[in-house]
């Protein structure tokens, strides 16, 4: 299906880095750029990060984060980012239960307030060190999702983005991927 007009906000940004950053701190930046602007641009929307690249409203996707990064070697190569939101919808039926416009939540939101306060967020991740750091990590910490009846619990993220689960016997488990 494609969207109609002024449904959301798709960009791809890429980004030259001074130094080479590990792949999951990039997403997990990204992602709370994009929380951030969500907040200032919807009012009411109460947006979340579900790791590693879903922007989360109401407990339903409302858009997410893509990044690739391409170097040779030790030098300096770029990073991709691609991001999608869904500002004013539709929603498909099929969907509906599992994916959210932010208009539903912030009937006021427009695709120009989210670009407004979502690129100079993401212009300044370029000059960001290699690793997230300890406000980078608590910021992700505080926003992030978690799915309602799952018996695991998100602890964070560590500083190269990875997941941090505690499991039921109480032992934390890292994550590179989404189980």
């Amino acid at each position: 299906m494609i969207p109609p007009a002024a449904a959301g906000v798709y960009l791809a940004a890429l980004l030259r880095p001074r130094t080479r950053p590990f792949s999951g701190a990039i997403a997990v930046r990204v992602g709370l750029a994009l929380v951030g602007a969500v907040e200032d641009a919807a009012p009411g929307a109460s947006p979340w990060l579900k790791w590693p690249n879903d922007l989360m409203v109401a407990n339903r996707k409302a858009g997410g984060v893509l990044c690739e990064a391409r170097w040779a070697g030790a030098s300096q190569g770029w990073i991709a980012v691609g991001i999608g939101v869904n500002v004013r919808g539709p929603v498909p039926g099929e969907v509906k239960g599992r994916a959210i416009a932010l208009a539903e939540v912030s009937p006021e939101v427009t695709r120009t307030a989210l670009l407004e306060a979502l690129l100079p967020r993401v212009w300044a991740l370029a000059g960001r060190p290699s690793a997230l750091d300890d406000a980078e990590r608590e910021a992700f910490r505080q926003r992030q999702w978690v799915e309602p009846g799952v018996g695991e619990a998100p602890v964070g993220v560590d500083g190269d983005g990875a997941l941090l689960m505690r499991m039921p016997d109480g032992s934390l488990d890292r994550r590179v991927m989404p189980a």
